[in-house]
């Protein structure tokens, strides 16, 4: 589904472009692959019902959306865009989103190319569904396509997590695997401020 670009969008656009230089065409075997290993993976984490997508970081689309999305959010894979995804984000929560996705692009960044494969991004937000009736989305994310210099491709879930938590602001944490530290992030809102940068957080390893 076509959506105005927002300066929201553009914005998250510009920090996932810092990560990426080039567009890389996707080997559709092995992207299958790696798709079919990571839901494997993320799927014995979850807590309710579930649909997947592969995004493309330099693009700042969503390449493949699976079709369990018309379940979860009441919408067929060919009706949805990312610009179109976040403008479903409840207001309250898109400045959240935000500095959410700076704080991914900011960590992988910084990460040894080596530890990439070890950190799963996770946090929440409230989705407004076709039926116009909000739920909590837990977003949990893996790098799937990358090198030394780039991060082309990630595969996120998405689960509806309404039963679980159905009050209180949005988290952020970065869950380390293979014995690696995980990191709880605490974050506040000050409206007067620039949404860009108006995150202010703690993190706390766990």
């Amino acid at each position: 589904m076509e959506s105005p670009k927002s300066k929201y969008y553009l914005t998250a656009k510009k920090f996932w472009r810092t990560v990426v230089d080039i567009e890389k065409t996707a080997d559709t075997s092995e992207l299958q692959q790696q798709i079919e290993f990571h839901k494997r993976l993320l799927n014995i984490f979850q807590a309710g019902n579930f649909y997947y997508l592969v995004f493309n970081m330099y693009t700042g689309e969503v390449e493949i959306i699976s079709e369990e999305c018309e379940n979860l959010i009441g919408y067929k894979p060919e009706e949805l865009s990312l610009p179109f995804l976040m403008e479903r984000i409840h207001p309250d929560d898109k400045a959240y989103f935000l500095n959410f996705e700076y704080k991914v692009v900011e960590f992988f960044k910084s990460l040894p190319y080596e530890k990439v494969k070890s950190y799963k991004v996770q946090y929440d937000f409230r989705f407004k569904r076709k039926d116009g009736h909000y739920i909590r989305i837990l977003h949990q994310a893996i790098q799937i396509d990358y090198d030394e210099n780039n991060f082309y491709r990630t595969l996120s879930l998405h689960t509806d997590i309404s039963h679980i938590k159905q009050e209180g602001k949005p988290c952020f944490s970065l869950i380390g695997l293979d014995d690696e530290p995980s990191f709880l992030i605490f974050n506040s809102i000050k409206r007067s401020q620039n949404p860009m940068i108006c995150l202010q957080s703690e993190s706390e390893k766990f």
